[in-house]
C-alpha cells in the first residue's frame, strides 16, 4: 500500500533531519530545534489505516499546488514550506526549520544542509509526491470484487478533484 510506503519516507525525513540537528549542535550553531525533539516527535506518529490515510491525504491536499515547485526544486519551496509536510507540528518548530534551511556560510553556499544532505531532503520529498501519485490511482481504482469505483476509505469521501493521475504518472515517471 503506498500509504505505508509514504509513512515509511516521512519516518526516513525526520530521521534524515534530525540528524542535520545533530550536526548542527556538534558545529555549535544555535537552533531551537534538536534531533532528539525532532526524534520524540517521531515516535508518537500514529500507522495504523486511518492514519495512514489522513496523513497522505493532507500531504496531497496541502502540497499538490506546490509539486510543479518540487519538481524544480525550487529552493524558495524548500525553505518556506515545511509546514506543508510537517502538518500539525507547532510552527515555532516550523519556523525555526525554515531558518535551519536558509543558513549560508562565509562564501554565501547554503550552510545547512549540506549538499549531500540537501539531496537527501529532495529525493525523499519526491518520494512523497510519487506515493502520493500512486495513492489516488490505487484509491480511484475500482475494487477488485464490486468493479465499483472506491473513493471512499474509512467513510471518508475524496475524490482529490483536478489532480491527473497519468499526467503526473508521466512528469513524475511514476510506474501505476
Amino acid at each position: 500500500m503506498s500509504e505505508k510506503v509514504f509513512h515509511e519516507h516521512i519516518l526516513g525525513l525526520i530521521d534524515l533531519i534530525a540528524d542535520t540537528l545533530d550536526w548542527l549542535k556538534d558545529e555549535k550553531i544555535e537552533s531551537s530545534l534538536s534531533g532528539i525533539s525532532l526524534r520524540f516527535f517521531k515516535s508518537f506518529m500514529k500507522n495504523d489505516e486511518n492514519s495512514l490515510h489522513d496523513n497522505i491525504s493532507t500531504f496531497i491536499s496541502k502540497s499538490y499546488a506546490y509539486w510543479p515547485s518540487i519538481k524544480k526544486r525550487d529552493e524558495e519551496f524548500l525553505s518556506n514550506n515545511a509546514g506543508i509536510l510537517f502538518e500539525g507540528v507547532d510552527e515555532t518548530y516550523i519556523n525555526e526549520l525554515n531558518r535551519l534551511f536558509l543558513l549560508k556560510d562565509e562564501n554565501g553556499d547554503f550552510l545547512i544542509p549540506t549538499s549531500p544532505t540537501r539531496e537527501s531532503i529532495w529525493k525523499y520529498i519526491e518520494c512523497l509526491v510519487k506515493d502520493s501519485i500512486k495513492y489516488i490511482h490505487q484509491y480511484r481504482s475500482p475494487d477488485p470484487e464490486t468493479k465499483k469505483y472506491r473513493r471512499t476509505y474509512f467513510g471518508k469521501t475524496e475524490d482529490f478533484e483536478g489532480i491527473s493521475v497519468r499526467e503526473n504518472a508521466t512528469i513524475w515517471n511514476v510506474k501505476l
